[in-house]
């Protein structure tokens, strides 16, 4: 496989697969509410409770109100028309005029939290440039099976 940006090839590894099948399989649940049960009990693990986590993240940011999900969508930063930078979040929740912006994490290791996060911070500035005809607040998270607690969300305003 190639990196679609920089046409460098990535480094297949146990990890890697692993986590390409979890966020395929969460891509399939989000978009088409299909379950997906897996052999190894790790791999179930890590999926159950990343569903669980954005669940909440909804319950909670967004008062359950989903009216549009995306998966798996690269959002470009331009100044003027030159695209400069790029990001693709797996999950965008579209809820009235607020977006959830969510990235799955399925290792064990800790990543930089979302209040400090450039990929996240990227990932809003570029849905600003999008959608701010629409919507008006970004909301991005981190979603991590295995770090204790709910994601910390960082909230970003057209303002």
């Amino acid at each position: 496989a190639e990196k679609s940006v920089a046409h460098i090839p990535e480094e297949e590894s146990f990890w890697a697969n692993r986590g390409t099948r979890i966020h395929r399989a969460l891509q399939d649940f989000f978009e088409n509410g299909k379950e997906t049960d897996f052999t190894e009990h790790d791999e179930q693990e890590c999926y159950d409770i990343l569903q669980y986590r954005v669940k909440r993240l909804t319950i909670k940011q967004l008062q359950s109100r989903v009216d549009m999900v995306e998966c798996e969508r690269r959002l470009w930063v331009y100044d003027g028309t030159e695209p400069i930078a790029s990001g693709r979040a797996d999950l965008f929740i579209f809820s009235g005029t607020t977006m959830l912006i969510v990235d799955f994490k399925s290792g064990r290791g800790n990543v930089t939290s979302a209040d400090r996060n450039w990929q996240l911070a990227t990932l809003a500035l570029a849905a600003w440039q999008e959608y701010s005809d629409t919507i008006d607040n970004y909301l991005v998270a981190l979603a991590q099976p295995f770090v204790p607690g709910d994601p910390v969300v960082c909230r970003y305003t057209s303002e």
